[in-house]
């Protein structure tokens, strides 16, 4: 376990490469699940209840795992898919860790909005690391890698969004 955590650590800090990873559904399923379990406070927090948040973060998951798919096979590179995903999910997965306790943290203060530029640096980070794994993937620059990890931001937002939108504040 926390040889995966130290891989996944690495793997953000831009230090190690998604082939290192050995390809293995297990453990994809696991960052799953642990995923949608950790991020689902965060999608109640965005969707006000828990059934638009259970409803969009699988459909997320879904779109997610066929949208990944495309540009490897674009690429002609569709045996990378199972290391390339389980790579994205596990630095989502840590990029969830850290946002929650980034939540937890301004909840003591007592402030909800006490952290806003603290977790846009995460953001940030969390994309230049997913565009890491993509430049490892395709073999592409780490700003093309970036520019597509942002795209897929986008997309996933629309998708989502227009089928779970937010509620009206």
């Amino acid at each position: 376990m926390l040889t995966l955590l130290h891989y996944f650590f690495g793997l953000c800090l831009m230090r190690r490469t998604p082939q290192e990873l050995p390809p293995s559904l297990p453990l994809l399923t696991a960052l799953i699940v642990a995923g949608l379990a950790l991020g689902m406070p965060l999608s109640r927090d965005y969707f006000g209840n828990w059934s638009s948040a259970i409803g969009a973060s699988l459909l997320e998951t879904v779109v997610t795992l066929v949208l990944y798919a495309v540009p490897l096979w674009l690429a002609g590179h569709p045996g990378r898919y199972l290391q390339t995903v389980t790579a994205l999910f596990g630095v989502g997965l840590l990029v969830t860790l850290v946002l929650l306790l980034l939540r937890l943290l301004a909840a003591f203060v007592g402030d909800p909005n006490s952290l806003v530029l603290p977790q846009l640096v995460l953001v940030g980070w969390a994309h230049a690391a997913f565009g890491h794994v993509w430049r490892h993937a395709l073999g592409i620059s780490l700003f093309l890698g970036i520019g597509l990890a942002l795209g897929f931001t986008v997309l996933l937002y629309l998708v989502v969004g227009s089928v779970f939108p937010l509620p009206a504040s």
